[in-house]
């Protein structure tokens, strides 16, 4: 009868080592994915503070040209208008 014990001792034993050994495992993995994610959302909060930077400078730019006199005159001659003594000429593509 004492080995039985003996034996169910054991057993228990190292299922519980193993057990806490399997703990110990997933709690290191969790820390490290944790800190992995956390990584990644710095990176994604870094990524879009310049996205929106650059949205910015964008814009500006953007209201810059649209402003400038050469892009009036690119949009007005695409209206089909032209400058005061200036003759429009169409091609006429031959069929």
């Amino acid at each position: 009868m004492k080995t039985k014990r003996a034996a169910k001792r054991k057993r228990s034993i190292v299922l519980r080592v193993a057990i806490v050994a399997f703990s110990v495992y997933v709690v290191v993995s969790l820390v490290q994915l944790q800190l992995q994610f956390n990584a990644a959302q710095e990176k994604l909060d870094a990524l879009n503070a310049k996205t929106a930077a650059q949205q910015e400078i964008n814009a500006v730019l953007e209201d810059q040209i649209q402003n400038s006199d050469e892009y009036k005159e690119q949009e007005a001659r695409k209206q089909g208008m032209a400058k005061p003594g200036e003759t429009i000429l169409v091609e006429i593509p031959n069929d």
